[in-house]
């Protein structure tokens, strides 16, 4: 399965930074564990290049010359038995390996709109108070 595309690089760039907004913030991809409990909300993307500098802002689109190297995502994971909030690689997420040796997996129904909140709501995750 192809993890990234360039629509989901496009609504990356069209969210921009959804700082504050916690479970409120619009999740732009989410990626999950087919034989697991571990979901990732993305809600942020930031470019990462050979030198190591980091693109922030919600722009994964590489400076003129520079060629990308990785892309950190920022969101939501569930699957630890509450929420927790951080920083996840592509790269990692590409290599990560569940039961049965399936790797991760992009939900390609998420409705592009939907909040974090509800689209942990819609898959029966339990969302805190903020």
């Amino acid at each position: 399965m192809n993890l990234w595309t360039k629509e989901i690089e496009k609504r990356f760039a069209r969210t921009g930074s959804q700082d504050g907004k916690g479970f409120d913030a619009r999740c732009v991809v989410k990626y999950f564990d087919p034989t697991g409990s571990w979901t990732l909300f993305c809600t942020e993307a930031s470019g990462r290049y050979a030198a190591g500098d980091f693109l922030l802002g919600g722009g994964v689109f590489p400076p003129e010359g520079q060629e990308l190297h990785d892309i950190i995502l920022f969101g939501c994971v569930t699957g630890l038995g509450f929420p927790e909030w951080g920083y996840s690689s592509l790269a990692e997420i590409k290599a990560t390996k569940g039961m049965l040796g399936l790797g991760m997996e992009r939900d390609l129904y998420l409705d592009e709109n939907a909040t974090v909140r509800a689209a942990m709501e819609a898959i029966g995750q339990e969302v805190p108070c903020d």
